[in-house]
């Protein structure tokens, strides 16, 4: 449009994922161990639409003015089947089996519940550039938000346990029918940023920053959902500060970025263990104050024509600084002031040596290797000390080989990979929950060494 530019993004996602777990990592069901098996069918789709505007550079102001729509719609239906036997007489000493002439006749509890989320977002933005002189820069940003959340839930419990009242006496791990309940929250926000840059040198910038950030508010929607987990998680913000330098070196073929960071986020949204019924869900809650500070340094070199190494290391401190006390909470239920945060560990790095040369006159060779390495991090945010205790990743390094062929003009590329060479055991999650009180962990398949062969084409 002239000297500016017009710029249109159109998007659409469809998503459809069936979820089938066994949750009790048993062969069968035994007398007070129940088999549960979980199915939950998912869709989602979210169609986004951008427009912005863009003026030419190198004035006095530059600038970016644009609007942003997305529709995002998510539906499931979840359901847990239960097989769960009791013992005619005393309780067996040994894990007996609901087969067994030992066990009353078997139940079978089932419950169904459909449920889903509809959240539309709309938002005005506008970000520029202000050129006091050629050395010297002003930021300035501003975003306005509209988000709307409407969530819906219901579920059906048959095959229960009653007592002389028409009670559950054991569900087996399904609850009692809920709903149909639904809600709706909308909010409203205005964030942004303010910065200044400054050229040092021709070879160097000094920056300094303040961020106003927001993420909309949420409710938990799961199957084990209660008339006491309804409630809104209210939206989060956050104040950040930055202060930083970019280097680039030897005929810019050396770049070092160093950055030192403050976060501070209000009503910080994460995630919780608690329980429902007799079930541990991990339950989305408002943790309250939090902050996070620490250093980053970045650091790209070309050695000599084909052969780069690039690196980061990063020292993070992320803790809890006012947890949010529910009115009548009990004193163990508080997340004590000092907490770490989830997946935050202190220390993290990564170092990459990629090598690229011609072997014919329009075929490359290409060889690398990635290595990263970061301490323990917590995995579990609980106020008990012991479950955090147990809920600790403990830190691990992998290494990566990759080799391959391609393109000189990047129209093609053929790539053997080797992840996790020296085949290190770790772990990526662990929660509460396993049987008899146990902490139940993930493990990825990066955990194990493993092959792969990875092929792109350009066009």
């Amino acid at each position: 449009m002239g000297s500016h530019s017009l710029t249109s993004i159109t998007a659409l996602r469809d998503w459809d994922n069936t979820e089938i777990r066994d949750g009790d990592w048993l062969p069968q069901a035994y007398i007070g161990l129940n088999q549960l098996h979980d199915s939950g069918p998912q869709s989602a789709k979210t169609f986004s639409q951008e427009l912005r505007i863009a003026s030419p550079t190198g004035g006095l102001i530059e600038y970016v003015l644009g609007g942003y729509y997305s529709r995002a719609e998510n539906n499931r239906t979840f359901t847990r089947s239960v097989t769960v036997c009791a013992p005619l007489g005393a309780a067996p000493t040994v894990p007996t089996p609901c087969t067994s002439a030992l066990a009353a006749p078997s139940r079978f509890p089932v419950g169904v519940a459909p449920h889903g989320a509809l959240f539309k977002n709309f938002a005005l933005f506008g970000n520029s550039t202000i050129n006091f002189s050629d050395r010297f820069r002003g930021l300035l940003g501003l975003r306005y938000t509209h988000d709307q959340l409407d969530v819906f839930h219901s579920r059906t419990a048959t095959g229960l346990d009653l007592n002389g009242s028409g009670q559950p006496v054991n569900t087996g791990g399904v609850n009692t029918n809920f709903g149909p309940f639904t809600s709706s929250v909308s909010t409203n926000n205005l964030s942004g940023r303010a910065g200044l840059q400054f050229d040092v040198s021709d070879n160097s910038t000094a920056y300094t920053t303040y961020t106003r950030g927001y993420k909309g508010p949420g409710y938990n929607i799961f199957f084990n959902l209660g008339a006491t987990g309804t409630s809104i998680v209210e939206a989060e913000t956050s104040d950040a500060y930055e202060f930083g330098l970019k280097n680039t070196l030897f005929d810019r073929r050396v770049t070092i970025n160093l950055a030192a960071f403050y976060t501070k986020f209000h009503n910080f949204q994460a995630n919780n263990p608690d329980l429902s019924g007799t079930v541990v869900v991990s339950r989305f809650t408002n943790a309250g104050e939090v902050s996070t500070r620490g250093v980053e340094l970045d650091v790209s070199a070309v050695l000599i024509d084909g052969l780069s190494i690039t690196g980061g290391l990063a020292y993070t401190d992320a803790h809890v600084d006012a947890f949010k006390v529910v009115p009548g909470a009990a004193l163990a239920d508080i997340i004590p002031n000092g907490t770490p945060l989830l997946f935050a560990p202190k220390w993290k790095g990564t170092l990459g040596i990629d090598y690229r040369t011609t072997i014919t006159g329009n075929m490359d060779i290409f060889l690398g290797t990635q290595i990263s390495g970061q301490t323990n991090q917590l995995s579990i945010f609980s106020p008990s000390a012991a479950t955090r205790v147990l809920g600790t990743i403990d830190g691990y390094s992998l290494v990566n080989l990759s080799a391959g062929i391609g393109d000189s003009n990047d129209g093609w590329k053929l790539m053997f990979q080797v992840r996790n060479l020296f085949d290190t055991a770790f772990i990526a999650h662990k929660e509460s929950g396993g049987p008899g009180g146990s902490v139940r962990i993930q493990i990825p398949r990066e955990a194990d060494r493993y092959f792969g062969v990875t092929g792109r084409i350009n066009f």
